[in-house]
């Protein structure tokens, strides 16, 4: 389920299999030894999910933005 899990980030995220919710980047999640608290399904902490939780953030960021302003 992991393509690049072998790089350990310092600043990235992992991204829930199930719902899409995002955390921040350990091993133990990356690893899938963590379940999310949401669903309680497992995490990927590949590049690619690394990327996609980004933007998930990003379109929450500016939703609330978006909301407040």
């Amino acid at each position: 389920m992991t393509c690049n899990s072998n790089r350990e980030l310092t600043d990235g995220y992992v991204l829930c299999q199930e719902c899409g919710h995002v955390e921040e980047y350990t091993k133990p999640r990356a690893e899938g030894h963590e379940a999310c608290v949401r669903c309680g399904a497992k995490f990927c902490g590949c590049e690619c999910c690394n990327g996609l939780a980004r933007v998930n953030l990003q379109l929450k960021i500016h939703e609330l933005n978006d909301r407040e302003g």
